[in-house]
């Protein structure tokens, strides 16, 4: 069955959790876990607020909701859960969320580890790959643990190691992933080797991820650079506008007109974009008062291959 990822906000829905949950003291009681066919999660004590939050799933077959308010102890730190599959070396699903954030999932025993040191979670999460049948699915959890120099250390190797485009493209979104100066420079040396266009193309992706001052530089050069190929320039003229829409968005988040008319409007910003009108756009981008626009003729004009990179850069603030 094909797997799918998805970056998500989990949405608020409580339910009566019918299933005993089972206390575990630590991750060595992983290992006494009878079941084939359970949930296991825990608590970790990083915050989350500024990073994404995770769902790696295979299916979806009933609606039953868990909360997990009642066994945390900190409501800012972050839930870690798995999903075992008929065998402890089959996951079927991986989030992480913070609490109030729920998923849906089907019903199974849930083994309970509690609050957990970041170092003890990080090694189990590394012990657990090495039993998996695909743990690339673990991924998330591993960039979650906020371990920056030593995930980016695991994914350079993965990386040196790959033996397909698709598992170094992966790796590359997993590296944009981690937050820092270090992960944009890797992704400088990966652009800087031998590989596919479409993996030079992924790590423009990457850098919009990385969302360093750094990274959103390099997307600035690359955009503007005429050596390099024009659709890992348009890639990087795309996703650099996307940052500058993020940015926006966290903002000017309070801008928001309460008008019924959004969708109207929105289909004129679009309308704009295939009359090529840079200057109407432009005009929305930086003054419109809802917030929502503002992100619309951002995206569009990413779109225009007028539209000059310095205008991104201006709104950036670099």
């Amino acid at each position: 069955m094909k797997y799918l990822f998805s970056l998500v906000t989990l949405s608020v829905l409580v339910a009566q959790v019918n299933r005993e949950i089972t206390v575990l003291a630590s991750f060595a009681d992983f290992q006494q876990i009878k079941d084939t066919d359970f949930y296991l999660a825990w608590e970790l004590p990083v915050n989350t607020e500024n990073h994404q939050s995770f769902y790696h799933f295979k299916s979806f077959n009933d609606d039953d909701y868990l909360m997990f308010d009642q066994l945390l102890s900190n409501p800012n730190h972050a839930i870690l859960f798995l999903s075992f599959d008929h065998s402890k070396t089959d996951i079927d699903m991986v989030a992480t969320f913070k609490s109030g954030k729920q998923g849906i999932f089907k019903r199974k025993p849930l083994y309970w580890i509690g609050l957990q040191e970041v170092e003890s979670s990080y090694r189990f999460v590394m012990d657990l790959m090495k039993t998996l049948k695909e743990d690339e699915k673990l991924y998330s959890l591993l960039n979650v643990h906020q371990k920056d120099k030593e995930t980016l250390d695991f994914y350079k190797k993965r990386f040196a190691d790959a033996n397909s485009n698709r598992g170094r493209k992966d790796l590359i979104f997993w590296i944009g992933a981690i937050r820092s100066i270090d992960a944009a420079k890797e992704l400088d040396r990966i652009l800087d080797m031998d590989i596919s266009l479409s993996l030079k193309e992924q790590v423009m992706f990457a850098y919009s991820r990385n969302r360093t001052e750094y990274a959103m530089r390099r997307l600035i050069s690359i955009s503007k650079d005429d050596q390099i190929s024009g659709s890992v320039r348009k890639k990087a003229k795309f996703w650099l506008a996307n940052a500058v829409s993020r940015l926006i968005e966290s903002k000017y988040s309070q801008e928001v007109y309460s008008g019924d008319d959004l969708e109207v409007r929105e289909s004129a910003v679009f309308a704009l974009y295939n009359m090529h009108d840079y200057n109407a756009l432009k005009d929305i981008a930086t003054k419109s008062k809802d917030v929502r626009l503002r992100k619309k003729a951002i995206f569009w004009l990413g779109q225009i291959d007028q539209t000059p990179v310095d205008f991104f850069e201006k709104l950036l603030n670099l």
